[in-house]
């Protein structure tokens, strides 16, 4: 571990004394890549405290496994140096965390070169109450505990501390108001004037020069709100800096001189990237809250609907339908989840995309198909059995999986050789279908013509694609829930998802069911899951040869688990939308108390 940079960035981080809510985006420059950002981290301590999470930390069932986690975490504390001094900063400062903080890369700018080089900033942004008198008093403290003496910069008037890390890096330290500002440099020549070129802009804004907060691609992600956390990422550059290696590609490409290999080569690199559409995608965010220990999340993709082609015009084959579980998905599912699809657009969308990408190979490559199609003894329409077939309805449902571990126990094995011979899920895939029987019966066709006539193993695959009620179902994994789903063959069940008041009324936090998709996660069957798988280790661990102390200690915590039994009141479920509008796309999700665990 770097000595240097743990004692840095813990004590940097760590002696903060915040108190209003952080707003970088009125800072930061237009030409900032990401931000993540927590506003007041006080608040986001005591949101956290009211969490179903931190009641289970604190149950007596959970001691025994939060006691082991912290032994085996002390004994790799007293074999590092590093740990154990970054540690004893951390109690020195962390009573004074009580503000905002960011985290970002910003100042992106193509450098001058022939390559398509860039030069960014990586700064992280905190209050600071204290004043400059407390800031110079904790920063040479740093400095004595370091065993060393910073030099130091002056950009704009404020005084930046160069802490030394190895390899040669630094980071930028200073102080300006209430203002923390963090940056980290390589130490070069180059790099040292960018930096303090680029803190130059930041700290001393000039009239005419955006700041992020100010610019129509922010003011898009609406989901941002100020007091909400959040993360953003600026697509929008990330295509345009993609762009430059692109253009740097396209610059390279030769055509082949033969009219035929010309006519078969894929299109120009720069073709592919239009395309494909990229382009159209502006940024992405995602933005969170606690409220009365219950977690909403927004996340937004901003994809404007007059730009969207190629594959980001596949969003616009995503249509609004009726996602609500239906009396045939059972309630102890794992997960559920709804969409519909208008097949024609998405195929056109497909056809038209690949035409541009592949130019004449796609032709060839439909001709190779299409032959071997017409030797098979039977004719298969494609668009038929297809494109004419499927409704676009896609449903997918989740189911836990009993964990099965194997062992040879006449070999000596480490932990690490131990195999899981079954996924801890399996699914079922739900596909609406006007005929299943001539899709399944195509299915199989194109599967002999592939497999050169081996029906065996053709018979082999196909138990895993069969009609159900009035979809075709393809189920991943053999298990008992899975097969008892599918021989219900669509009944009612008396316990049913649909049936749940606890998820209408969970889901009208998300919008309703009427959505361009749906999703629930039933976290009381996926921990439960996990814990068994957890316990599965364990008993084949125990068979094996643990004389590594990683292994051993690992199967100390393991141990330590309680019985799902003892805390599953603190897991219930979630839902999920997605909405596509002319903006984009946005995704909500809400997450309940736990139905069974008293506030």
């Amino acid at each position: 571990m770097n000595y240097k940079l743990t004692i840095a960035a813990v004590s940097l981080s760590t002696l903060l004394n915040m108190q209003a809510a952080l707003t970088p985006e009125t800072i930061l420059p237009e030409n900032t890549l990401a931000i993540a950002t927590i506003r007041d981290l006080s608040k986001e301590y005591t949101d956290l405290k009211t969490t179903p999470l931190n009641l289970l930390l604190k149950d007596p069932a959970m001691k025994p496994f939060c006691d082991q986690v912290l032994e085996s975490f002390n004994k790799m504390k007293e074999d590092s140096d590093e740990i154990k001094v970054g540690l004893q900063f951390a109690a020195e400062y962390l009573t004074s965390l009580k503000g905002g903080i960011a985290l970002t890369v910003t100042a992106i700018e193509r450098k001058k070169t022939d390559d398509p080089d860039f030069s960014f900033l990586p700064l992280v942004i905190a209050e600071f109450e204290g004043g400059a008198e407390k800031f110079d008093s904790a920063m040479k403290d740093i400095q004595t505990k370091m065993e060393t003496e910073f030099s130091s910069n002056k950009v704009q008037g404020v005084n930046f501390y160069n802490v030394p890390l190895d390899e040669g890096s630094a980071l930028w330290v200073g102080l300006k108001g209430n203002l923390l500002y963090i940056a980290h440099n390589d130490n070069n020549a180059e790099d040292v004037t960018y930096t303090t070129e680029s803190l130059g802009k930041i700290l001393n804004h000039k009239d005419g020069d955006k700041t992020l907060a100010e610019t129509e691609l922010f003011k898009a992600s609406t989901n941002i709100t100020p007091d909400s956390d959040y993360f953003w990422l600026n697509l929008s550059l990330v295509n345009d800096l993609g762009k430059e290696w692109v253009l740097a590609m396209d610059k390279e490409y030769e055509a082949p001189e033969d009219p035929m290999e010309a006519m078969m080569a894929p299109a120009r690199p720069l073709a592919i990237y239009n395309a494909l559409g990229v382009s159209a995608l502006k940024s992405f965010s995602v933005s969170s809250r606690f409220e009365n220990g219950e977690n909403y999340c927004q996340t937004k993709l901003v994809c404007p609907a007059n730009e969207r082609r190629g594959l980001t015009g596949l969003i616009d084959t995503i249509e609004t339908t009726d996602c609500a579980p239906t009396e045939m998905i059972p309630l102890d599912v794992m997960g559920y989840g709804k969409n519909q699809i208008n097949v024609q657009k998405f195929w056109e969308t497909v056809d038209s995309t690949t035409t541009e990408v592949m130019g004449g190979m796609k032709f060839m490559v439909q001709g190779v198909i299409q032959a071997a199609l017409e030797k098979l003894p039977e004719k298969i329409d494609l668009k038929a059995a297809l494109l004419n077939n499927l409704t676009g309805e896609i449903m997918t449902v989740t189911f836990p999986n009993e964990i099965e571990t194997t062992v040879d126990s006449k070999v000596k094995l480490q932990v690490e050789d131990i195999s899981i011979s079954t996924p801890t899920t399996e699914m079922v895939i739900l596909l609406g279908v006007k005929d299943a029987d001539l899709l399944i019966k195509t299915v199989r066709n194109i599967l002999v013509a592939a497999k050169s006539g081996d029906t065996d193993e053709v018979d082999a695959v196909m138990e895993y694609i069969t009609k159900y009620d009035n979809y075709v179902a393809i189920k991943i994994g053999d298990g008992k829930k899975v097969n008892e789903f599918l021989k219900a063959n669509g009944k009612a069940q008396e316990k049913s998802l649909a049936k749940c008041k606890a998820l209408q009324s969970a889901v009208e936090k998300v919008g309703g069911f009427s959505q361009n998709g749906f999703n629930y996660q039933n976290y009381k069957a996926t921990v439960q899951t996990f814990l068994n798988l957890f316990k599965s280790f364990h008993n084949i661990a125990m068979k094996a040869d643990t004389t590594d102390e990683t292994s051993a200690e690992l199967i100390k915590i393991v141990e330590a688990l309680p019985d799902f039994s003892a805390i599953e009141k603190y897991f219930d479920f979630g839902v999920g939308t997605a909405k596509v509008t002319d903006e984009g796309i946005e995704f909500n999700s809400y997450t309940p108390w736990p139905r069974d665990l008293e506030r």
